[in-house]
């Protein structure tokens, strides 16, 4: 009679032993270092191939930034060649025959009229005082740099009574040779030309010109009719 096979008592205590298919099963640990290599080459992979598409993405966008640079920077050179880019605004020569003249005629444009209440001309810049038309002395203060600014205020004028200054019968070229030679009438020896400048008023009824010039320390002036004529003069004491 055959002999039956012994049934085997592994693991101890009894119970069929069953092989694992699983990695994790093996007792000498080789299935686990496998799997944790092939985890680390999908991670390096993966962190491979996130760089790259980062440097991809950095070129586009170092490629679209230099472009537009270029695009503004070609824009740009072809608006300062077409003039279309606003150029800085030439300051006039009011105290030049041509300059006062070109004045006269832009307040004339503006104001329909040449005469002032009271004015300050310098080089570049001028202050006036224009009277302005109605039954009431009123008057507009304005700024000119080569146009006329925005009007600073409007009033009643101080003196109603006196007359108007009609710049319109000012000779611009004896005006120019009363600016000329103040430093010598008032006896500044190195003027400063930022002392230089003229004032149209009324002083005892009638319409003058004040042409002042001084040094870094004071100023003295010239008062004139409006033919030239010397009303009063006042040097320097240096």
């Amino acid at each position: 009679m055959p002999s039956t096979p012994a049934v085997s008592t592994y693991p101890p205590g009894g119970g069929t032993r069953t092989d694992s298919a699983t990695p994790f099963a093996n007792r000498d640990g080789i299935g686990v270092t496998t799997n944790l290599r092939a985890v680390r080459r999908t991670i390096t992979i993966v962190a491979v191939v996130a760089a790259l598409v980062l440097v991809v993405i950095a070129a586009v966008i170092a490629v679209g930034v230099l472009g537009t640079v270029r695009d503004t920077s070609i824009s740009g050179q072809q608006q300062i060649g077409t003039g279309s880019v606003p150029r800085p605004k030439a300051k006039p020569r009011l105290l030049t025959e041509k300059g006062f003249d070109k004045f006269r005629a832009d307040l004339r444009d503006q104001f329909k009229t040449t005469k002032v209440a009271h004015a300050v001309f310098r080089s570049d810049y001028a202050f006036l005082d224009v009277p302005l038309p109605g039954k009431r002395p009123l008057q507009e203060s304005v700024t000119f740099d080569g146009s006329f600014g925005k009007p600073l205020n409007q009033r009643v004028r101080p003196s109603p009574d006196d007359p108007l200054i009609d710049l319109a019968a000012v000779d611009s070229g004896m005006l120019v040779r009363l600016v000329d030679s103040a430093p010598k009438d008032l006896d500044v020896k190195k003027a400063d030309p930022e002392k230089t400048y003229v004032i149209f008023d009324v002083s005892s009824g009638k319409p003058t010109i004040s042409v002042y010039a001084g040094d870094k320390y004071e100023s003295g002036y010239t008062r004139y009719t409006m033919t030239g004529r010397v009303v009063m003069r006042y040097p320097i004491r240096g």
